[in-house]
């Protein structure tokens, strides 16, 4: 599983590579080399394998560390906190619509239904540097965080979702409902979903 490879990469790690961002914690730097060093063994793979030129693929992975959690991604795979009832996107997807709505040429109901709404500008495997964006912040007892791929978002609104995670049921139960969701509402792509929620 990709998880336990970040997590072997991130035990892997050391400066320089790419660069120390003096802006992270060290736990964010490591996280963000992890996701570097997994990019370069996608490309090496490629270069191996002639008939895997061009894959790629997205990442988010999640670091935990006391009170602190620490997100990073490339592409289009989110992540969610969940916390007091409200469901707020962490990430910023790296696809053409969202750039698009950044800069305001489209609105979020455009680019929900535009037809390079798949089109991602950034995936691993892809380009020698695909530095992965890099969050960090505090989280309380009882917040739940959602990984994803976009197989859950693309078919799910973010009300349904937050409706799903203030069931409050299991980790395991809900995750199981979020990907049955996600089928619910036509299924068309690869559902990937992992919960944390923050113990006391």
């Amino acid at each position: 599983m990709a998880f336990f490879e970040i997590q072997d990469l991130s035990e892997e790690a050391t400066w320089p590579y790419p660069s120390y961002d003096d802006s992270l914690s060290f736990e964010g730097n490591k996280l963000r080399t992890a996701i570097a060093l997994a990019n370069e063994q996608i490309q090496n793979y490629s270069l191996e394998h002639p008939e895997s030129r061009g894959m790629g693929t997205t990442v988010v992975a999640a670091l935990v560390v006391g009170d602190k959690l620490i997100i990073g991604h490339v592409g289009d795979s989110r992540a969610y906190l969940y916390s007091g009832n409200q469901l707020s996107v962490l990430t910023m997807d790296h696809s053409w619509v969202s750039e698009q709505v950044r800069l305001g040429f489209l609105t979020e109901e455009e680019a929900a239904h535009h037809p390079f709404r798949n089109v991602i500008t950034k995936a691993l495997g892809t380009r020698d540097q695909a530095q992965a964006d890099v969050l960090e912040m505090d989280v309380a007892v009882g917040d739940r965080v959602l990984l994803c791929s976009d197989g859950l978002n693309s078919m799910a609104a973010e009300e349904d979702i937050a409706r799903t995670l203030a069931r409050r049921e299991s980790l395991e139960a809900t995750c199981h409902s979020l990907v049955e969701l996600a089928n619910q509402k036509g299924g068309e792509d690869n559902v990937t979903v992992i919960l944390l929620e923050r113990q006391a």
